[in-house]
């Protein structure tokens, strides 16, 4: 799944073993199935978000990012630091060996 849309998945995609989401990119929809991992991840997400916010991940917030450029920047923000701290990590794996 693309950041952007996991940025925009909310809990009304989740339908039993699936989600059912919609590709902003090419405007099509998806179907992806939910394996043990992803639905620990899913499952730690919802418990812990706040009940005013739509979205699983804490990446938007409806309150703060109202506008598109609003979120659009700040789905950037947060992929950029994700980047980041995945090269450090890996470069800390690699030194490791």
């Amino acid at each position: 799944m693309n950041f952007t849309d996991m940025a925009y998945l909310e809990s009304k995609e989740i339908r039993g073993e699936r989600i059912n989401y919609y590709r902003r990119k090419v405007n099509t929809g998806l179907s992806v199935y939910i394996s043990e991992p992803i639905r620990n991840i899913l499952d730690y997400f919802v418990s812990i978000k706040p009940t005013e916010n739509n979205y699983i991940f804490p990446i938007l917030d409806s309150e703060i990012h109202k506008s598109p450029q609003q979120q659009k920047d700040r789905i950037k923000k947060v992929s950029e630091r994700i980047q980041f701290e995945l090269k450090g990590n890996s470069k800390t794996i690699g030194n490791s060996r």
